[in-house]
């Protein structure tokens, strides 16, 4: 068996490798389609399906699925798949049929997500959001067979689904695109859907060769069943900080009277969530099962969830600092060029400078909102995740009073996650799941992090020039010296501090 920290590592690898793919899968975009109005459509129709899905189900999933799966003992085995198919099953008819009132009343779903849309774009946004609602199918499918197979301690197969999907929409946009001609942008749609029945498809079949089987089944008066369908309406609110604020952007951004600002603020937070997400998933997938078996009070569940918070926050910080300081190249290398001109570039630039002051707050809302359910505590994320989107939403509309500019739905964006992430800390540190000692080694990483921001901040000022007047390659090598350069005195810095971090892994509950 795999040590804990290597199964880490390579969920990381892998993690990277996707939202490599991903972020590659972006640039295309960018390049191809700019922020034109068949990029402000597709980016105001491909969001809203999975946005639909995380509000409603995948919370179903993330918090009441692998709690109640992995309550069973090993001797219920039967009884836990049973479960598990009933699940599957009850999930997916629920999903096809919003799936299908998505398309019947797609118009209106447009026009309630996306108002400032008229015209051509909005008819455009329309048949793309057609094409793309049967998506939530697929993904609660998958999800669903994800949480399988992380609760059967198989962590590397579910964590390289998104590699292969992200690989076929890249395969596409670099040989097949043009010969798409005035369709491209309806064909692209049509890859995206195929792309998430390949990530089901790339679990369902190893699962279904393993031995699991999925017969047509579901036992309604099932207990555990019951207890996962109490537990949904809380951990659905909780889940909603993300594709609240995800369509809450996309709202604002369609009515501050930039052009193309869907598209701006679509790119960036792409940008920033993959980010976040390479830094902080593979932690929780990981910490997540585990949590879900260990008992709160016995010393080792609060370890556990504090040593995670300090690995994300270690990973986060110097990353953080360095996209601050070179914010502009990273888009620059990312997106400039073709359609996405160095106008864009200096639209979207300061919004992802914004946006990736989330990171850390990010982390703590993902890690302690999964720490609240594996104890099956529903109401703390729930109200968390209550207060962030109305934090999101208020900043947002006080952003209207103020001159165009897409910097407002940037601040609702870090004001949610900050909000939501500050009330789940205090509401988990005043019940005792948070041991005292991740404090001063929280200080330790963040004293280590300080010097390595102010080196790079200083070199890129002595470099000077402007990111959107150089070619790739020099914004390559410029980013690459300046994040060695803070990265080397960080790991200098955390090497001094050694004595104050432990990273010792706690052997139980394996």
């Amino acid at each position: 068996m795999k040590k804990p920290s290597s199964t880490v590592i390579t969920m990381m690898l892998l993690t990277l490798c996707s939202k490599a793919a991903g972020l590659f899968r972006n640039i295309l975009m960018a390049r191809e389609f700019g922020i034109g109005e068949k990029a402000v459509a597709f980016s105001a129709a491909s969001h809203i399906p999975l946005s639909f899905f995380d509000l409603l189900f995948s919370a179903a999933i993330l918090g009441c699925f692998i709690p109640v799966y992995n309550s069973f003992s090993d001797a219920k085995k039967q009884e836990r798949d049973a479960y598990a198919v009933t699940f599957f099953h009850v999930l997916s008819l629920l999903c096809g049929a919003l799936a299908f009132l998505g398309i019947v009343f797609a118009p209106a779903v447009i026009t309630l997500a996306s108002p400032g849309l008229t015209g051509e774009t909005k008819q455009m946004a329309v048949t793309l959001l057609r094409i793309l609602f049967p998506m939530i199918l697929f993904a609660a499918q998958a999800y669903t067979l994800v949480g399988i197979l992380q609760s059967k301690g198989r962590f590397l197969l579910p964590a390289s689904i998104s590699l292969f999907s992200n690989g076929l929409i890249v395969v596409y946009l670099l040989f097949f695109n043009p010969l798409a001609g005035d369709a491209d942008i309806y064909v692209l749609a049509a890859v995206y859907l195929a792309a998430w029945l390949l990530q089901f498809l790339t679990l369902f079949i190893p699962l279904r060769l393993s031995g699991f089987a999925f017969p047509f089944k579901m036992d309604l008066h099932d207990p555990a069943l019951k207890r996962s369908l109490k537990m949904t309406p809380p951990i659905m609110i909780g889940s909603w900080l993300l594709p609240a604020g995800w369509l809450i952007g996309t709202f604002f951004a369609s009515l501050n009277g930039i052009e193309g600002g869907v598209t701006v603020f679509d790119y960036a937070n792409n940008a920033y969530l993959m980010i976040a997400g390479i830094l902080t998933y593979s932690i929780c997938n990981y910490v997540f099962p585990r949590l879900s078996r260990l008992k709160e009070g016995d010393g080792e569940f609060e370890q556990t969830l504090s040593l995670s918070m300090l690995c994300a926050l270690m990973l986060i910080l110097p990353c953080l600092f360095a996209l601050l300081t070179l914010g502009d190249e990273v888009i620059a290398v990312l997106y400039l060029g073709d359609a996405f001109t160095a106008d864009a570039a200096l639209l979207t630039s300061p919004v992802l400078k914004i946006l990736v002051c989330a990171m850390p707050f990010f982390a703590l809302n993902e890690i302690l909102s999964r720490a609240f359910y594996s104890r099956q505590q529903t109401r703390p994320p729930m109200t968390a995740a209550l207060f962030g989107v109305l934090a999101n939403i208020a900043v947002c509309a006080l952003s209207l009073l103020l001159p165009s500019s897409m910097l407002g739905v940037a601040l609702g964006a870090l004001a949610g996650q900050t909000v939501s992430a500050l009330f789940l800390f205090f509401s988990a540190l005043s019940c005792g799941m948070v041991d005292k000692a991740l404090f001063p080694r929280l200080l330790s990483v963040l004293t280590a992090s300080l010097p390595a921001a102010f080196a790079m901040t200083a070199l890129r000022s002595l470099i000077g020039g402007s990111a959107f007047e150089r070619s790739m390659l020099a914004n390559i090598g410029i980013a690459a010296a300046v994040f060695a350069c803070g990265l080397v005195l960080y790991a200098l810095f955390l090497y001094a501090l050694r004595r104050h971090l432990s990273l010792t892994i706690p052997k139980g509950g394996s």
